[in-house]
């Protein structure tokens, strides 16, 4: 299959009325096809209806010609690492050539369905991971999805900010066109800090006992609320 952006569109041939008619190729087709975000990232192989015009003697009407459609089903091969609003031409699939030209194209149009944790920025991914304000001070670990591979452990670094980002190479959409599929693009991993706001008595003194340090060591001090 032909990866394609774009329709051409078949003009009217010009010449000499009176010569020889030449086999004429058949129109291309056109059709929308919904595809699953691992779908589009994965390649695969899906089965679609499609209405071909079909040209026939109605002998109903003193052999004229009429023109018909027929449903028949094409099964689409779609690469690895296609996006949303991308095209495939599949030869030979449209519609049929009169005098005994050749079929035209089918042209099908891809519709990438979202996905319900990852955006897709090229053949990059980006995930929104929550961590909570202790785990940004001190670090730990955290569980992440991959789009193919499960989850994995990934170490939040001490001190990590609102809006910081971890890049993990290798583990975004392949690229398409690629000779392995191992070349990939990347996961941006983007850390959302919650803060908390229904504190214990506990949490609390904890808090104000670190606010009391940081001024003592900082040199700075702040009014607090009594709660």
């Amino acid at each position: 299959f032909l990866f394609d952006s774009h329709i051409v569109k078949m003009g009217g041939r010009g010449g000499n009325p009176f010569a020889q008619r030449r086999p004429m190729r058949g129109q291309n087709l056109a059709v929308e096809m919904a595809v699953s975000f691992s779908e589009a990232a994965f390649g695969c192989t899906k089965t679609i209806a499609v209405d071909v015009p079909a040209e026939h003697v109605d002998r109903r009407t003193q052999g004229h010609r009429k023109v018909d459609t027929v449903r028949k089903e094409v099964e689409i091969s779609i690469p690895a690492g296609v996006d949303d609003n991308e095209t495939l031409r599949v030869r030979g699939e449209g519609g049929p050539g009169p005098t005994a030209g050749s079929a035209g194209d089918l042209m099908v149009y891809l519709r990438v369905m979202p996905h319900p944790q990852f955006t897709r920025e090229g053949h990059n991914l980006h995930l929104q991971v929550d961590i909570n304000i202790v785990q940004s001070i001190l670090g730990g670990t955290v569980r992440i999805p991959t789009l193919d591979e499960g989850d994995l452990q990934l170490k939040v670094r001490a001190g990590t900010q609102p809006d910081e980002m971890q890049v993990i190479k290798g583990k975004g959409i392949p690229i398409l066109g690629a000779r392995s599929v191992r070349s990939r693009g990347n996961l941006y991993v983007r850390f959302k800090v919650a803060t908390p706001t229904n504190l214990t008595e506990r949490q609390r003194e904890i808090l104000e006992e670190f606010q009391d340090i940081e001024e003592s060591r900082t040199g700075s001090s702040g009014s607090r609320e009594s709660g």
